[in-house]
């Protein structure tokens, strides 16, 4: 079927300004299909009926749950002489369709007998499945999923290595599923999306399952299983599209779970997620490879069992929590008085309050914010004459040690990162600040208050909202000091992506829609920030972080109280800090410090603008800034990630066995046998596998080959070939470092420095990937 160009570009120019996509670059066939966004799925669709009367255009989006009718004279004119040829030709091409359907269809069929059971790629590697592949085959390097009715292959899905998902072209698949697991006899059938999530809630329940494929084909799948199994229990396994229910309000992995669930009388999980730990998780093969088997058990018989949750993807059942309700007041606060008017009954709705009450409670947040305006931030005239940077230094190094308990290092580096507020405007890099300690009562928040008088334009609280973050920045470019970080940064990923997108001043952006039209805006997030909180934060922070150590004092130690200090003091400091940075800032922003060397580039990047502020400063600041480095990035427990805690493990079985050469069932059993050991019941409470090893191995270029082992040759390991992978993920991450000849070691355990001392000793904490022990290994710091 085929329409003139002028016809065809005014119908696909209309489609795509409806759905809001840019228009196909195809001529309007039976059947089009395209990408609304570049490198996408090709969601978007466009069909012309001109068989029927009158002729009609089916046109929308899947992803968006976009689906429109409209009779063809709406989109174009037509005579009865265009319209009948177009009607012939549709006849024609239909004709063309069904041979090109069959020939499809036979090929598809050939390609599957084919196709190798025994195969791998990379999709399947990297899930962790290639124990699971009962059903499916391989065509190269793609993993074929098939597609079948009652048993009859329609089609097949190919997942390519990158974990692109594309149908078998001719061979609709349409109401067609995947089976895994036997259904006959079954008392609880699970359906979900997509083939990895049914095989981890199958491994993890034991129930069988079926792949649908689609979110769109939830449904019919659901209806089919349902009348061939009526006295199952059907569970429907839903996505949890969290990510574009923010960006477009509507999380459709759920709400195309529950139509299902809805039409087939079914259950409807979904998986839940530690967003600290997953932030991006989706399916139940998430929720199974981030929290476990039992985690996606547990979610999976607690729906079954009647625990309440969402069943219209609007994630309703939770109440919004307190920082959710703060953060829509203080929307609803900037919004002009037309505007809240219109949204103030359904934002009261949502928040589950009375409107009169949030009227009371966006008043309140206006008044605070225009308050807050008038004295927040506030600049200070520069000191009246030149400073000496290092007695300035010096003076606040002494104040902090009279008011609270830390190690020598840690008044060092809160006196230099104080100073760094002052001169931001002129470096590329803003460190975080992290005050943390083990236990309350160690001087978290007594630091955080001196800080806050040390810093320039500060402005201190106890809590923040996402929103409020970006727009206090934006607006008032403050030192922001945070108290109580661990309780309200521990649930909220959204912030957390605000803190991290400041470290460096040429990603310190946002776009948020602002304004009551919706509006993208760019909000910067760049400026110092400081937390305090118990224990540490999550590791992104940390890692973009210079942490302030503290510890609880003894009663033999005694500190200042804060509340005696004359406010003049600080003032003074202040101006003398304004002035210090109004004649150097620039010379700091162009420094460019001689660091330890050893570091690795995100702790260079963290403390390059402190060093360069002592090295401006002079006096004995400069050294005195590196030890401080040395100390406070060697004094933590630097975690390992898996993987790294896999090759030091391997390092060493080599050295125990003295060799240069293991068989893989050498080292496996190496490794397995120390029971404290991740490895010892990696397996679900197993010994790892071969397989288990190779597959972590082979990420960093690693794998079994055929060696000689005395006079046999069996596949198995040389150390030679661990080489590089040891420099650059362990030895490349090791604390040792020199400057001029000092050393310096740490004991984690009690935090005392011991300066060009014999017997070095630093503990140094390696995370158990299972929860067990923690292991230690010696470490010597060089300065």
């Amino acid at each position: 079927m085929r329409l003139s160009k002028d016809q065809e570009a005014a119908i696909i120019g209309d489609v795509a300004r409806e759905i809001g996509t840019p228009p196909p670059r195809a001529s309007i066939g039976s059947y089009v299909r395209w990408a609304p966004k570049k490198g996408g799925d090709p969601d978007a669709f466009l069909r012309v009926y001109p068989d029927r009367e009158p002729p009609v255009i089916h046109f929308g989006d899947w992803a968006n749950g976009v689906s429109v009718w409209k009779p063809l004279s709406e989109m174009v004119a037509l005579s009865p002489d265009e319209l009948r040829q177009l009607r012939e030709q549709a006849k024609t091409g239909e004709a063309e369709s069904a041979k090109f359907r069959a020939d499809a269809r036979k090929q598809m069929l050939e390609e599957w007998s084919a196709a190798d059971p025994d195969g791998s790629n990379a999709y399947i590697v990297n899930k962790g499945l290639l124990d699971h592949r009962a059903g499916v085959r391989f065509i190269g390097k793609e993993l074929i999923v098939p597609v079948q009715i009652d048993g009859k292959i329609i089609s097949y899905q190919r997942i390519l290595p990158n974990g692109s998902k594309l149908f078998r072209k001719g061979c609709s698949a349409k109401g067609g599923y995947f089976v895994f697991g036997a259904l006959d006899g079954a008392e609880t059938i699970m359906i979900g999306e997509g083939w990895a999530t049914i095989v981890a809630a199958s491994r993890s329940t034991g129930y069988p399952a079926i792949a649908a494929l689609s979110k769109g084909n939830l449904k019919s799948v659901a209806l089919h299983i349902k009348r061939r199994f009526p006295k199952a229990l059907l569970v429907i396994l839903a996505d949890d599209d969290h990510k574009r229910e923010l960006a477009e309000g509507r999380n459709l992995g759920i709400v195309y779970a529950s139509e299902a669930a809805d039409a087939a009388d079914a259950i409807l999980a979904i998986p839940k997620f530690d967003r600290t730990i997953c932030p991006d998780g989706t399916d139940f093969w998430d929720m199974a490879t981030f929290h476990g088997d039992q985690s996606v058990r547990d979610a999976i018989e607690g729906a079954i069992e009647g625990e309440p949750m969402a069943s219209d993807g609007k994630t309703e059942a939770p109440p919004p929590s307190v920082d959710e309700t703060r953060e829509e007041i203080a929307r609803l606060a900037g919004l002009d008085r037309i505007s809240y008017d219109q949204q103030r009954e359904k934002a009261a709705e949502r928040l589950g309050i009375r409107a009169a009450t949030l009227d009371k409670a966006v008043a309140d947040e206006r008044k605070a914010c225009e308050s807050a305006d008038a004295e927040m931030c506030a600049d200070v005239e520069p000191h009246d004459y030149p400073v000496n940077g290092a007695e300035l230094l010096s003076e606040i190094k002494a104040m902090i040690e009279r008011h609270v308990i830390c190690t020598d290092s840690v008044t060092t580096a809160v006196a230099l990162w104080a100073a760094f507020t002052w001169v931001i405007d002129h470096v590329n890099v803003a460190p975080i600040g992290v005050i943390h300690a083990p236990e309350k009562r160690c001087g978290k928040s007594v630091l955080l208050e001196l800080i806050s008088e040390f810093s320039r334009r500060a402005l201190p609280a106890s809590n923040i909202s996402s929103a409020a973050m970006y727009r206090v920045i934006e607006e008032h470019k403050p030192t922001l000091l945070l108290d109580e970080a661990d309780a309200f940064f521990r649930e909220n990923e959204d912030l957390r992506g605000i803190v991290n997108s400041g470290h460096t001043r040429k990603m310190a952006f946002v776009i948020r829609c602002d304004g009551d039209k919706n509006t993208p805006k760019r909000f910067s997030t760049w400026g110092a920030k400081c937390f305090a909180g118990i224990g540490t934060l999550a590791p992104t922070i940390m890692d973009r972080s210079i942490t302030f150590e503290l510890r609880r004092k003894l009663t033999t130690e005694k500190v200042d109280s804060l509340r005696h200090v004359d406010p003049r003091v600080f003032d003074g400091i202040r101006r003398k800090l304004a002035r210090l940075a109004e004649d150097y800032g620039a010379t700091v922003g162009l420094a460019q410090p001689k660091m330890p060397k050893g570091i690795n580039d995100r702790t260079y990047l963290n403390w390059e603008p402190l060093v360069a502020i002592a090295d401006v400063a002079g006096g004995d600041w400069p050294e005195m800034a590196r030890k401080a480095l040395i100390a406070i990035e060697g004094s933590g427990a630097k975690e390992l990630s898996h993987g790294e805690e896999l090759l030091l493990a391997c390092r060493d079985a080599f050295e125990q066995r003295g060799t240069d050469r293991l068989t893989r069932d050498e080292l496996l059993d190496i490794l397995t046998s120390d029971t404290e050991a991740p490895w010892a019941t990696l397996n679900r409470g197993r010994p790892m596998t071969a397989s288990q090893l190779r597959q972590r191995l082979k990420k960093y270029g690693i794998e079994p080959k055929p060696h000689k082992f005395g006079y046999e040759t069996k596949r198995g390991f040389l150390t030679k070939q661990f080489a590089e992978a040891w420099a650059r993920y362990l030895d490349g991450n090791a604390e040792s470092y020199s400057f001029e000849g000092v050393t310096v070691t740490e004991n984690v355990t009690d935090s005392t420095l011991n300066i060009n001392g014999k017997e070095p000793l630093v503990t140094k904490l390696h995370k158990n990937p299972e929860g067990g022990e923690a292991k230690s290994a010696r470490r010597e710091v060089v300065i």
